[in-house]
């Protein structure tokens, strides 16, 4: 069977990561990869051992030898990268957070269709099958019904005000850097997009949110609470809590242990692997080999619901901002 290729849009640090998950695939290869700086690209394809670099990324989605582009630029040029890359007809898997705006997220959908491309949130969460023991758990109520989620997703920045995670114009901050982990999470355990939410922040100098307490509401069933900071470390962990004992999950978004308690009784249940990002990657292969071009497990709806509540959040937090993120969607 033919590989998928893939070509690389960035050099950031979490690349490395997908590329690992990409060879750990049954079926993907790496054959680009693309920065503005052709020196930064080249070093990182001698150090990926990438046959490819460039610099240029109109001359990337030219070459007939890629199937599917991963993104992972600052947050505001994901909606332009990935409408670019799209009519290109090229395969898209585009970084999280997907773009900055719902009506964004909408339009790009809209395009993948038109152009019979694949698009997906890279989500890596909720192909996990950590995740999906979870899932079947609650679906069959192994510990009675779910009532409580509480979820901390929380780091000290490794980079200062100057970087562009604190500017609010490239889709900055907290919110945008990991809400969609707890959102597309919840939505994908429970099987449903009734979710409503609402947080409240504390601003970094710049003006982006450097902390910020999110609550959410599941069919008026499950009550969530997710803590997400850049500015202080805590114990990473998801703690589900049931009617007859809890599942503790430290770092979620990338687990392979996690802790069940039933009765006072603790089993830990291990997934062990090389790479967490290869069971999203084997997905996008299966998706694109089977010309499957909608996600039946993140699909469109998971990440449209996940970009209108952050709108709802961030214009309540910023509302003289929404005029500018317009100007993105022209």
């Amino acid at each position: 069977m033919k590989k998928v290729t893939y070509g690389i849009l960035s050099t950031a640090s979490i690349v490395g990561r997908f590329i690992q998950g990409i060879r750990d695939s049954k079926n993907g290869d790496v054959r680009a990869i693309c920065s503005r700086d052709i020196h930064k690209a080249r070093r990182k394809a001698r150090e990926f051992m990438i046959d490819k670099a460039y610099d240029d990324y109109a001359q990337m989605l030219a070459d007939d030898d890629l199937d599917v582009i991963y993104i992972a630029t600052p947050n505001a040029l994901h909606y332009p990268n990935a409408l670019q890359a799209i009519r290109a007809n090229k395969h898209v898997v585009l970084e999280k957070p997907f773009v900055l705006t719902k009506k964004q997220t909408i339009h790009l959908f809209e395009e993948a269709k038109k152009h019979n491309v694949f698009l997906m949130e890279a989500q890596k969460i909720v192909f996990l099958p950590i995740t999906n023991h979870i899932k079947q758990m609650i679906q069959e109520k192994t510990l009675g019904e779910l009532r409580y989620v509480n979820m901390t997703s929380s780091f000290v920045a490794r980079f200062g005000y100057e970087h562009w995670m604190y500017d609010l114009q490239y889709g900055g901050g907290c919110l945008y850097g990991s809400c969609s982990y707890t959102t597309a999470y919840l939505m994908y355990l429970l099987d449903t997009l009734d979710i409503k939410g609402q947080g409240m922040q504390i601003k970094a100098p710049t003006g982006t949110d450097d902390f910020c307490q999110l609550q959410f509401s599941i069919e008026d069933r499950v009550m969530v609470s997710s803590c997400i900071s850049m500015n202080v470390e805590t114990k990473n962990v998801a703690n589900f809590y049931f009617e007859h004992g809890y599942i503790e999950v430290e770092n979620y978004w990338k687990a392979r242990t996690m802790k069940i308690v039933k009765d006072g009784v603790e089993e830990i249940v291990e997934y062990p692997c090389p790479c967490e990002f290869v069971y999203e990657v084997d997905h996008v292969n299966d998706c694109i080999q089977n010309k499957e071009y909608v996600s039946s497990i993140m699909y469109p709806e998971i990440t449209i619901k996940t970009a209108e509540l952050v709108d709802e959040i961030f214009n309540g937090w910023n509302p003289e901002l929404v005029r500018e993120y317009a100007k993105c969607e022209e």
